[in-house]
């Protein structure tokens, strides 16, 4: 499975790690270009923008520490939104609120 992961503080860099450590194909990528050198030497790929990362993704996972980098990451310039395919599925493990989750899901019906 190819898997995409934005955000490698503490709890994401460990849940992409794992990723990595089971074969899995892995494109990364967090604000700090740093974070991401541990598991690009493991054989991560590094993606330079989240749309970027998305696109041809089936699944993108991420792991922000608050909103703002969720909205910034998912609907900013060259987000996650703007290179993902229909049918796109989008895990979020970030520190966020019920109404930012309803508002970026495509199946919501508060979304815009």
């Amino acid at each position: 499975m190819k898997v995409k992961f934005i955000g490698l503080r503490r709890m994401g860099g460990a849940m992409a790690g794992h990723i990595l450590a089971e074969g899995h194909g892995l494109t990364i990528l967090d604000v700090r270009p740093e974070a991401m050198e541990p598991l690009a030497d493991k054989g991560a790929r590094a993606a330079q923008t989240p749309a970027e990362l998305a696109a041809n993704s089936e699944i993108v996972l991420t792991s922000l520490p608050g909103a703002k980098e969720v909205e910034t990451f998912m609907i900013g310039n060259d987000g996650v939104l703007s290179g993902a395919a229909k049918g796109i599925i989008v895990l979020d493990a970030s520190t966020i609120g019920l109404a930012l989750s309803q508002r970026l899901s495509p199946c919501s019906p508060r979304r815009g």
